[in-house]
């Protein structure tokens, strides 16, 4: 539909910056071309402007017919700019917004005291959501989940606990610690819907 309006823009003379306009607006993409290039691929082409040639290249007109054949002639050249112009400009953005992360992570390191320092190092040892989607993952496929198993769901809190219990001894007793393997063992984070 772009396209068709494209086409449609052009009267039946057309300037050589309609031809820019004609082709961004075409293709969706600022500055895809330049004068120069435009003007290049006239030569190329043997494309001549509507005789007789002005003297001031402001003056200059090209038939609607000739300029879209110069666009159709073209058309991979130009789909393949854009690309690389949409590429270009996605990597761009991504650049600017891992500065942007950077930059707020780097502001709030500095906002943070020593004890709150202390305690996220603390938090981040003891989080054991990672190991626990890992484990459930793996279990996900060693049961072909689901096809097999439709009313299975996995207790989530439950395997933190028994991840933190086995991977913390010294915290637990030998008794929660036993029974935190056994849990692992038999799986008792698995629970079935009907239950």
């Amino acid at each position: 539909m772009l396209n068709d309006k494209a086409d449609d823009m052009l009267n039946e003379e057309v300037a050589q910056n309609e031809i820019l306009d004609f082709i961004d607006m075409k293709y969706g993409v600022n500055q895809l071309v330049t004068q120069r290039t435009i003007q290049r691929w006239l030569e190329e082409l043997g494309i001549d402007c509507i005789q007789p040639r002005p003297k001031r290249n402001r003056d200059i007109r090209y038939r609607k017919s000739d300029v879209l054949k110069l666009e159709e002639i073209k058309r991979t050249n130009l789909l393949r700019k854009k690309n690389k112009e949409l590429a270009r400009k996605d990597k761009e953005k991504i650049a600017t917004d891992m500065q942007k992360k950077e930059i707020e992570y780097n502001q709030w390191l500095a906002s943070m005291t020593d004890v709150d320092r202390r305690q996220q190092e603390i938090d981040d040892m003891y989080d054991y959501k990672v190991p626990a989607l890992n484990k459930i993952r793996e279990d996900k496929l060693e049961m072909c989940f689901r096809k097999l198993f439709p009313d299975v769901k996995f207790d989530m809190e439950h395997l933190e606990k028994i991840l933190f219990t086995i991977n913390e001894p010294s915290m637990h007793s030998d008794l929660e610690y036993g029974q935190a393997i056994v849990d692992l063992k038999e799986k008792a984070y698995i629970k079935n819907y009907k239950d």
